[in-house]
């Protein structure tokens, strides 16, 4: 049997093929993987120099975000200071005296004062409601002036999850015989009052028989739990005698 020998044409080509199948080989085995992990360098290097350049701003802008921190800090310790740790059925006596005094001829013929509601954080309560004996054992009244006054007997301080708790005391009061400069003299005594005091609602009406005002005012006085502004108890001086028993006091 006759051998055929492969030309010599065909042996480079037969050899030509057999480094292209090798070269394939090579770059879907090896050099592949090789331009795959160079990919996920590459962009691991984009994502820390993205990284660095971001450290580098806040590094840069360190010192004024400290001293802006330290600002609001400041800001928030004077905010806090405005609200007092509690407020009491006799420090709304006493409020709602001193300021009846600075109105002169005006004077209030009622107030009612319903103490510490929860303001802050709203509907945060365990959902129970109080009775209507329940109400009325905690109601004080004053037979003398016509005010009530209702307490929750909520335990004052910060608590354990750190959650801000401000409570909100409505006083509702009726007054007659308020002139112009009274109601100024009103509203700048709210607006300097030693806690945190605003006025919620104001019908007022004017009365042809005396010529002033007359109508309802309701107050809102706040209280913050745990807050660095200690209560202090009102300075109450009564007169001495028997001819003052049901009369006024000195707000000192």
């Amino acid at each position: 049997m006759k051998k055929e020998l492969l030309s010599e044409r065909d042996l480079k080509a037969l050899l030509g093929l057999a480094m292209i199948v090798v070269a394939a080989f090579a770059y879907f085995i090896g050099f592949k993987v090789f331009l795959e992990s160079a990919a996920v360098i590459k962009n691991e290097n984009v994502q820390l120099e993205t990284r660095l350049a971001d450290l580098r701003q806040k590094d840069a802008n360190k010192q004024n975000v400290m001293d802006q921190t330290e600002d609001y800090k400041k800001k928030i310790d004077g905010l806090v200071m405005k609200y007092p740790s509690k407020v009491t059925p006799e420090k709304v006596f006493y409020d709602m005296c001193e300021l009846d005094v600075k109105l002169g001829k005006a004077n209030y013929s009622s107030v009612v004062a319903e103490m510490n509601g929860l303001f802050y954080p709203e509907g945060s309560g365990d959902g129970t409601t109080e009775s209507t004996d329940e109400a009325q054992n905690n109601q004080t009244t004053d037979t003398t002036e016509n005010t009530n006054v209702s307490e929750n007997t909520t335990e004052h301080g910060f608590t354990s999850d750190g959650v801000v708790t401000v409570y909100k005391t409505q006083v509702t009061s009726q007054i007659k015989n308020l002139s112009y400069s009274g109601l100024k003299t009103m509203i700048k005594a709210v607006k300097d009052y030693d806690g945190r005091m605003t006025m919620d609602s104001m019908n007022l009406k004017f009365s042809k028989e005396s010529g002033l005002l007359e109508g309802s005012i309701v107050y809102e006085l706040y209280a913050l739990e745990g807050s660095p502004k200690e209560y202090a108890e009102p300075d109450i001086r009564m007169q001495s005698g028997v001819n003052n028993i049901f009369g006024t006091f000195d707000a000192k």
